[in-house]
């Protein structure tokens, strides 16, 4: 009994929390069909379509919110964790992860990815240009 009351009582850390949130507003779905024409692009890519919304959504976390990559590999939140599971996907790898920004770095359409997270932000008030902060 007294488990169950102190579990009920324990928060969420910040970074937890901040993510669930981008998680709520941002559609990850969307930006990973964007992504799709950089994969094709790259005849070398070892990366899946499988995998690419993580992979997309690992990419702008770091390049837009400041999480580092290492970080996001091991904290996942419940729902992302939930939809690998269902779908028989595994989470992607450190290499997967590094070839992936490789790609995106040369990608042509890659400035359509960031345009459609602008606009998916601006519909809920927030700016990237402005500093988000989790702490």
């Amino acid at each position: 009994m007294r488990k169950n009351l102190l579990a009920r009582k324990e928060k969420a850390p910040r970074k937890v929390k901040f993510l669930a949130e981008i998680d709520r507003l941002i559609c990850w779905t969307d930006l990973a069909s964007l992504a799709e024409p950089c994969i094709e692009e790259a005849k070398d890519a070892s990366v899946t379509k499988a995998s690419l919304e993580a992979l997309v959504r690992i990419a702008v976390l770091d390049r837009c919110f400041g999480f580092k990559r290492e970080e996001l590999l091991k904290m996942e939140p419940a729902n992302s964790a939930a939809q690998c599971s269902e779908t028989g996907q595994s989470a992607p790898s450190q290499e997967d992860v590094e070839s992936f920004f490789q790609i995106i770095a040369r990608c042509k359409s890659r400035g359509h990815i960031m345009q459609e997270l602008d606009r998916q932000l601006a519909r809920v008030g927030i700016s990237r240009g402005r500093t988000l902060s989790i702490v």
